[in-house]
């Protein structure tokens, strides 16, 4: 029974870890958010790893959806990150 507790606990983790690192390449790769986002959600992901990457996805996709329906918003955004 410890076994299967222990290897249980080794594939969340794993998966944790995987879901952590994916979040941090996503966040720096995304021009869905603002510079001063970006770091928020870098620093709610390096405090919450599985919270926070579960949030930041979310928000994420929300963004997304958002932003779809508004191109001046993503070229706002772009043109914003290029200052930077």
């Amino acid at each position: 029974m410890t076994a299967v507790v222990y290897a249980a606990l080794g594939a969340f983790g794993v998966s944790a870890v995987v879901l952590w690192i994916y979040c941090f390449r996503d966040l720096s790769q995304t021009t869905l958010f603002s510079p001063s986002n970006k770091t928020l959600w870098f620093v709610v992901i390096l405090l919450g790893p599985v919270i926070g990457s579960i949030a930041y996805l979310s928000a994420k996709k929300n963004v997304e959806r958002f932003s779809a329906s508004d191109p001046e918003r993503i070229a706002r955004l772009t043109s914003n990150e290029k200052k930077a």
